[in-house]
C-alpha cells in the first residue's frame, strides 16, 4: 500500500508543546551541554542534570549532575518535568523515556519537543522540528513512489512516522551489523572496485572484508588526520588500497573543519582549521568505480555532483547516507533520478533513532 504523506501529517498533528519554565535534562553528554546552554539562554531554569554515569561534583554548563537515585532521593519526580538529551546513533531512545515515565516524573519531553518548542535551533543531523516537513509533502509523496521493495517502503513509512508524530518507538529495530552490505539486498560485485567516501578507520573495508568480499581497487578518502592514521594502518592489509587524507566535494577546493572527534569529524565554514577536498571526476578519472560509499558528514549532495560524469560512465553501485540533514531524505535520491541512468533505490537503517540511514542506488 503506498504510504500517504497527507494521512501521516494529519495523524501527527502539528501543535508544539507547551515548554515548562524548569525542568531537568537528561543526559551529561555533548547534547546535554548543548541543551542546557540553550534553555538557560532562554531563560529556562535547569535545577540539575541527571545522569546515569554522573560522578561526585559532576557539573554541566554549571548546573549539578546527579544520578537519577540520587536525585529522586530528595526530591518528588511528580513535581517536574524533564527533557532528554540524547542524540545519538548508539542508545536507544524508547527505554529511557519508559523509564523516566515509570519514575513518574510530571513530563517527559524529546529532543523532538525541544525542536518543536523552539524552531530557531540548529539543525543537528536529522533533527528538527516536525512542521519543517509540511512544506515538503509534495516531495515526499514522490519520495514514496520511488522504492520499489517492501522493506523499504516500510522503512520509509517509519521514518516519516517518527519524524513527523516525535515517537521513537515508531522505528523497526536496525540492521546493526550489515551496514553498507545489506543480507536482503543483491551482494556488490566481485571483486570490488571500491571508493570509500568518508572512510574513517577503514572499517568498512574490514566489514566488507568480512562479509567475504576481496578487492580489485580500493581508494579511501579521510579528511581527518587521526582517523587517516588509523585508516592507513588497517587498509595496510589490502594491498591495492590507496587512502587519501581529503574529503569529497563538488569541486576541489579549501574548506573549514572541525576534526579530533572521530566519526563526528565535519566540514565547518567557521572553523579555523582547512582540509583540501577533491572532487571524484577530478581526482579518480579513470578508476572505473562498481561501487562507492558516500558518509561524508553533510558533504553528500556536494560530493555525489564531483562524481557525476564517473557515475554515468561507470554506473557503480551507490551507497549514500541520508541521515545528515533532513532534506537529504530527499534530495539524495532526486538528484541521482534526475541523471536518468535507470538506478533501482533501497532504503535501510543500521543506527537507533534514524541515524545510519542509507540509501542504496543499484545500477539496472
Amino acid at each position: 500500500m503506498p504510504i500517504s504523506i497527507a494521512e501521516l501529517i494529519k495523524a501527527a498533528g502539528m501543535t508544539p508543546p507547551a515548554f515548562p519554565q524548569e525542568l531537568l535534562v537528561y543526559g551529561a553528554g555533548n547534547k546535554g551541554h548543548q541543551i542546557c546552554g540553550e534553555l538557560l539562554a532562554r531563560g529556562i531554569g535547569v535545577p540539575a542534570v541527571l545522569d546515569a554515569a554522573a560522578t561526585p561534583g559532576q557539573r554541566c554548563r554549571g548546573i549539578p549532575v546527579f544520578t537519577p537515585a540520587a536525585w529522586l532521593a530528595n526530591h518528588d519526580a511528580a513535581t517536574m518535568a524533564v527533557v532528554v538529551a540524547i542524540h545519538n546513533e548508539h542508545t536507544p531512545i524508547p527505554p529511557v523515556l519508559d523509564s523516566l515515565r515509570n519514575t513518574g516524573f510530571a513530563r517527559v519531553l524529546t529532543p523532538i519537543d525541544l525542536y518543536d518548542a523552539f524552531p530557531d535551533l540548529d539543525l543537528h543531523y536529522w533533527l528538527a522540528p516536525r512542521r519543517f516537513y509540511l512544506p515538503f509533502a509534495q516531495e515526499l509523496e514522490r519520495l514514496a513512489g520511488m522504492f520499489g521493495d517492501r522493506s523499504s517502503r516500510e522503512w520509509l513509512e517509519a521514518v516519516l512516522r517518527f519524524r513527523l508524530s516525535g515517537d521513537y518507538a515508531c522505528l523497526p529495530a536496525p540492521g546493526l551489523h550489515d551496514q553498507y552490505h545489506p543480507a536482503d539486498l543483491p551482494r556488490w560485485p566481485e571483486k570490488l572496485r571500491f571508493i570509500d567516501g568518508g572512510a574513517f578507520t577503514g572499517d568498512t573495508l574490514l566489514q566488507l572484508e568480512a562479509a567475504g568480499y576481496a578487492f580489485d581497487a580500493i581508494a579511501a578518502f579521510e579528511p581527518d588526520l587521526g582517523n587517516f592514521k588509523e585508516l592507513v594502518r588497517n587498509s595496510a592489509r589490502f594491498g591495492s588500497a590507496i587512502s587519501l587524507p581529503c574529503g569529497l566535494a563538488e569541486c576541489t577546493k579549501r574548506i573549514g573543519f572541525t576534526e579530533g572527534m572521530g566519526g563526528g569529524s565535519h566540514i565547518d565554514s567557521n572553523a579555523a582549521e582547512q582540509i583540501t577536498c577533491v572532487a571524484l571526476d577530478e581526482a579518480l578519472p579513470g578508476f572505473q568505480p562498481n561501487l562507492i560509499k558516500l558518509d561524508v558528514e553533510g558533504a553528500e549532495l556536494q560530493a555525489l555532483q564531483g562524481a557525476a560524469q564517473t557515475i554515468a560512465r561507470y554506473r557503480p553501485a551507490l551507497a549514500v547516507s541520508l541521515y545528515h540533514h533532513p532534506e537529504h531524505l530527499w534530495r539524495i535520491p532526486f538528484l541521482i533520478d534526475s541523471w536518468k541512468l535507470g538506478y533501482r533505490f533501497h532504503l535501510r537503517g543500521h543506527a537507533q533513532s534514524s541515524f545510519d540511514l542509507v540509501l542504496y542506488a543499484l545500477p539496472a
